[in-house]
C-alpha cells in the first residue's frame, strides 16, 4: 500500500469502523490520513468523533482548524468549529465561524441556530432574531425554532410577540411534548405577568387584570404536568399578588383556575415549614363553594374575600417553592419574606374589614408576617429590604423592633427609601427610650 495515500488510510478506517468494530485501529486510520492530508473530510470528521467521544476536546479542534485552513469549504469542519467555540464561551469566535459555513451553505439550518446562540450570548438579539428567522425558513415546523424566536423577544421585552411564538411552539409540540412544550408554558406565563406589569405602568389596569389571569392559567397548565418547578410556582405567588394593586378588577381574576392550583398543594405544605396544617383555609373553602359569586358589582366584603383567598393561595404557592428548594440558602430567604409579604397583606385586609371578628384574626396574621421575615434574616441577615419590610411590620406592635429593623436596614443600605429615615426622626421625637436588640434577641 503506498504509505502516502490518505484516502486508502481513511476507507481501511471506515473498515474497521464498520466491518471490524475496532475503534482504536479506525482511529490510527483516520489520524494518519488526515496527517497526510487535511482536505481529507471523512477522515476528519470520523477522527474527530473518536475524539470528542474520549473526551479530548482540544486535539478535535485543532483538526477543526486544520481542516478549515486547508480547505475554506470544508464546512463540516465550520461548523464543528463554531458549536466546540460556543461551548467553549468565545463566542466571537463562533461567529465569524458559522458566518464562514453560511457564506459556503446558506441553507444549512445548523448553522443559522448556532449564529443566533451565538449572538444573543453577545447580547445582540435583533442579529439574534434575524437569524433564526432564516432558520425558521428552513425548518418552519421545528418547535426549536419557535421557541427561540419566542425567547428572543422575550429578552427584548416584546411580550405580545413572545406570547405568539410560544402558543406555536406549544401547537407544533402537543404531540411530541419535546422539551420545548414545557419550557413554553412557562415562557407564557412569564411573559405575561411581566406584560401585566408593563400595563399597570402604563396605567392599563384591566390588561394588567386580565395578563395577570393568563400567567395563572398557564402556570396552572404547566404544574398539572409537573408540579416540582419552582419556578412556577414562585410565578403563581406573583401572579396572585398583581391583584392587590388593581382591586377594582377582581372580577377578571379566574377563580376556577385558582381552585385548580389549590387543589395541587401538597397536604403537608405547611407542615413541611413548622405551621399549623389547616393554617390558611377558611378563605380557600369560600372560593371552592362558589361564595364570591359575581365580582362585576361586588360588596367590599365580598372583594375582601376574594383578596383573602388570593393572598392565601400566593403564601402557599410560595411555602410550595421554598419546600422544593430544600428551605435552604439566599433562594430560602426570598421565599420567607415572600410568605411574610403575603401574611401582611393579609393583615392589612382583616384591618380593613373592620368587623368585630377580625381583630384577632388580624393579629394572627401579622404574627405570622413577622416571624416569616425573621426567618428569612435567619437565612440572610444582611438584607436591607427584609429589614425595612421587618421594621414597617412591626412598626405599630413592637416599636422597639421596629426602630432597630429601620436602623439596620440603612446600615446595610444607606440608599434604602427616605421614608425609612422619617420613620427613624419619629421614633426619636417620642419621648421614649428604646434599646437596640440584637436579631437573636427579637422576639
Amino acid at each position: 500500500m503506498d504509505q502516502s495515500c490518505a484516502g486508502a488510510f481513511c476507507y481501511l478506517g471506515h473498515y474497521y469502523r464498520e466491518v471490524i468494530k475496532d475503534g482504536p485501529r479506525a482511529k490510527k486510520c483516520y489520524e494518519r490520513a488526515f496527517s497526510l492530508d487535511p482536505r481529507e473530510g471523512e477522515a476528519g470528521l470520523h477522527l474527530s468523533d473518536y475524539l470528542l467521544d474520549g473526551g479530548d476536546t482540544e486535539y478535535a479542534v485543532d483538526v477543526f482548524r486544520k481542516a478549515t485552513a486547508a480547505d475554506r469549504k470544508a464546512n463540516w469542519a465550520w461548523k464543528r468549529l463554531g458549536f466546540s467555540e460556543l461551548t467553549g464561551s468565545n463566542y466571537l469566535d463562533a461567529i465569524g465561524s458559522f458566518q464562514k459555513l453560511l457564506r459556503n451553505d446558506v441553507k444549512d439550518p445548523e448553522a443559522w441556530l448556532g449564529l443566533a446562540e451565538a449572538y444573543q450570548h453577545e447580547g445582540r438579539h435583533m442579529a439574534s432574531l434575524k437569524a433564526l428567522k432564516r432558520a425558521q425558513e428552513l425548518l418552519p415546523d421545528s418547535p426549536i425554532v419557535t421557541y427561540q424566536i419566542a425567547d428572543v423577544y422575550q429578552n427584548l421585552t416584546m411580550y405580545p410577540e413572545a406570547i405568539e411564538y410560544y402558543q406555536t411552539t406549544l401547537d407544533l409540540s402537543e404531540e411530541t411534548k419535546e422539551a420545548e412544550y414545557m419550557l413554553s408554558f412557562m415562557g407564557i406565563a412569564q411573559s405575561n405577568l411581566k406584560l401585566a406589569r408593563e400595563y399597570f405602568d402604563l396605567g392599563y389596569y384591566g390588561r394588567t387584570a386580565e395578563c395577570s389571569g393568563n400567567a395563572l392559567m398557564f402556570a396552572s397548565q404547566l404544574l398539572v404536568e409537573d408540579g416540582q418547578i419552582r419556578a412556577a410556582w414562585k410565578l403563581v405567588g406573583d401572579a396572585c399578588l398583581v391583584y392587590r394593586s388593581v382591586p377594582k378588577y377582581l372580577h377578571l381574576c379566574p377563580l376556577d383556575v385558582l381552585c385548580s392550583i389549590d387543589s395541587l398543594f401538597p397536604a403537608d405544605t405547611n407542615k413541611s415549614l413548622h405551621f399549623p396544617e389547616k393554617f390558611d383555609h377558611g378563605a380557600i373553602d369560600t372560593m371552592r363553594s362558589g361564595g364570591f359569586g359575581d365580582l362585576h358589582n361586588a360588596t367590599t366584603e365580598t372583594s375582601s374575600q376574594a383578596l383573602e383567598a388570593l393572598y392565601t393561595v400566593a403564601g402557599m404557592a410560595y411555602k410550595r417553592a421554598n419546600v422544593l428548594g430544600g428551605n435552604q440558602g439566599i433562594m430560602a430567604a426570598n421565599y420567607w419574606y415572600d410568605i411574610g409579604l403575603t401574611y401582611y397583606y393579609r393583615h392589612e385586609n382583616a384591618t380593613r374589614k373592620k368587623r368585630s371578628t377580625n381583630s384577632g384574626e388580624a393579629s394572627q396574621w401579622l404574627g405570622a408576617a413577622l416571624h416569616c421575615l425573621k426567618a428569612s434574616l435567619q437565612f440572610e441577615e444582611e438584607n436591607a429590604t427584609v429589614w425595612n419590610a421587618l421594621g414597617v411590620a412591626s412598626f405599630t406592635s413592637n416599636p422597639k423592633i421596629s426602630q432597630h429593623a429601620f436602623i439596620k436596614s440603612i446600615e446595610y443600605d444607606s440608599k434604602v427609601s427616605h421614608l425609612v429615615h422619617i420613620c427613624i426622626i419619629m421614633f426619636n421625637l417620642k419621648p421614649l427610650c428604646f434599646n437596640i436588640v440584637t436579631l437573636n434577641g427579637v422576639t
